[in-house]
């Protein structure tokens, strides 16, 4: 336990301490929320050691948590995964990470094709056409909110 880690001066004295080796601190709280804070750092210790979290010095937790989420709830993020991005699999390997990137894109930005362009640093025609082989591939997942939102949790998972 850390009393005020958020203290002043502290976060740069906790940084420097751990700056070769991994370490992540929990959220802060009251001391009946240690149990809750010790359980969320140690899980973002987990997911650092398994590369699904930076694992070399201090990672604060409270700013991975969706992370934490998706790597904790793996095999639902896998079967997930399965399920919404099947009509990807007849792709070439190449033309699966542009569809991954694309589809992310997409439910990121409610598919604007400029403000998807801008991200994706593309021609806007482009990422329309990506836009129409999207639909041709997944059809009408990207009008539905739910689809959406597990289409989203499959590609931030396989990142």
């Amino acid at each position: 336990m850390l009393a005020d880690p958020d203290g002043p001066g502290r976060a740069g004295k906790i940084e420097r301490a751990v700056a070769a080796v991994p370490a992540a601190i929990g959220p802060a709280g009251e001391p009946a929320e240690l149990p809750e804070s010790w359980s969320v750092a140690k899980a973002c210790l987990l997911a650092a050691q398994a590369g699904a979290l930076p694992s070399v010095g201090l990672v604060h937790a409270e700013d991975h948590l969706a992370e934490l989420l998706l790597f904790e709830g793996g095999t639902l993020a896998r079967r997930i995964a399965r399920q919404r991005l099947t009509s990807f699999a007849g792709l070439t390997e190449k033309a699966q990470g542009r569809m991954r990137e694309t589809a992310l894109a997409y439910v990121r930005h409610r598919g604007n094709s400029v403000e998807m362009a801008a991200a994706l640093h593309l021609h806007p025609q482009t990422v329309r056409y990506r836009i129409a082989r999207l639909r041709e591939l997944l059809g009408e997942q990207l009008d539905d909110p739910d689809a959406r939102f597990e289409l989203e949790i499959a590609l931030r998972a396989g990142r």
